[in-house]
């Protein structure tokens, strides 16, 4: 056991009615000693600064994924289990009918079948041992914690990383506001509101189209003689798709 603990130290509808029946089955057994053989492969080191944010060190990038996942589930447990569950189609047993809408999508969407299938053809080598990694560091946090944890999730594999990626990307590119349709009362009588270019933000200007929000500080304004470029991309502070910080 003492080769996978993790060194923390530093200063601290009917349908959907009858798909969540299908999937409201007990929580099945997990083997906690094969996990616990997995997470024996890892070591990391955790440092939170004075504002809390994690420093992991480690021999290889697959412990410091370890330690990452450690620190993030530490840190924001409750997202990462949501965020788990949903590619599993797994959301109905634990949040009732809003759960199960997002099942209803990740079945439409073929997210598992897709995962099982080209998971070990379409990801390099190196991106696998990353997401297991990751995956065993969740694991660890898992075991420790069982009273917080869905435990029919366990164990968590580096196919269910992958899988949080699939299901959420084309969301954020705004596919959940389509699908969102298909629960509402009404359904619009069309897609989009403008043309291909209806994306970016217009100026008065003719041809003249605008992106994000963007800076750029050259060395003359910075005190450090450094050149940065800076992009908004709108992420909140909270939630599924907040940013994370650490080192």
């Amino acid at each position: 056991m003492k080769r996978y603990v993790v060194a923390i130290t530093g200063s601290i509808g009917i349908a959907l009615v009858a798909l969540m029946w299908f999937t409201w089955t007990p929580a099945p057994s997990f083997n906690r000693q094969a996990i616990i053989d997995d997470t024996n492969q890892y070591s990391a080191r955790i440092i939170r600064d004075k504002f809390g944010s994690p420093h992991i060190y480690g021999t290889r990038d697959a412990d410091v994924a370890f330690g990452l996942a450690y620190a993030h589930a530490q840190d924001d447990w409750l997202n990462i289990q949501n965020s788990l569950a949903a590619p599993q189609a797994k959301m109905a047993q634990h949040k009732g009918i809003d759960g199960a809408r997002i099942d209803y999508i990740t079945y439409l969407m073929r997210i598992r079948p897709t995962v099982e299938a080209r998971y070990e053809t379409d990801l390099d080598p190196q991106t696998r041992v990353l997401v297991e990694g990751y995956a065993a560091g969740l694991n660890l946090y898992a075991l420790e914690h069982e009273d917080e944890v869905w435990t029919d999730l366990l164990p968590i594999k580096g196919e269910d990383i992958i899988a949080g990626f699939v299901l959420r990307a084309p969301l954020m590119y705004g596919l959940g506001a389509d699908i969102a349709e298909l629960f509402a009362d009404e359904r619009k009588r069309f897609i989009s509101l403008g043309g291909e270019t209806s994306a970016f933000l217009s100026t008065d200007q003719p041809n003249v189209e605008m992106g994000s929000n963007a800076m750029a500080i050259a060395p003359i304004r910075s005190t450090d003689g450094a050149t940065r470029l800076i992009v908004n991309s709108h992420q909140p502070f909270k939630g599924p798709v907040a940013w994370y910080e650490a080192r």
